[in-house]
């Protein structure tokens, strides 16, 4: 089945604003002692992940056939000497990897 959630009656109700008034008067007391630099790059990291997932479908795709086409690449060039198509691959792979799983587990 399904959780039900319980709502609080109206005697607790006057508690819950009472607790919420205390929590609410302490905080205030308290300076803000997060560094701006913090501030900032949280800001930063949070624009970079929207904007990662409005274009998402089509950065996947980008990525997805560029690891197809540098497969491809490394089956042709197999036994060629100075080609390093390996770790061109591994580059693009690990992009994949590192985006998909900023995309899907990063919570703004």
């Amino acid at each position: 089945m399904g959780n039900i959630i319980q709502f609080p009656d109206s005697r607790d109700k006057h508690q819950s604003e009472h607790i919420f008034s205390d929590q609410a008067q302490e905080g205030a007391e308290k300076p803000s002692t997060t560094p701006r630099s913090k501030i900032l790059m949280e800001g930063i990291i949070r624009f970079v992940w929207y904007a990662t997932v409005l274009c998402w479908p089509l950065i996947k795709w980008f990525i997805a056939l560029g690891v197809v086409w540098h497969t491809l690449k490394i089956l042709y060039f197999w036994d060629t000497p100075g080609r390093h198509e390996g770790w061109v691959l591994f580059g693009w792979f690990f992009a994949l990897t590192a985006l998909t799983y900023f995309v899907s587990y990063y919570k703004s």
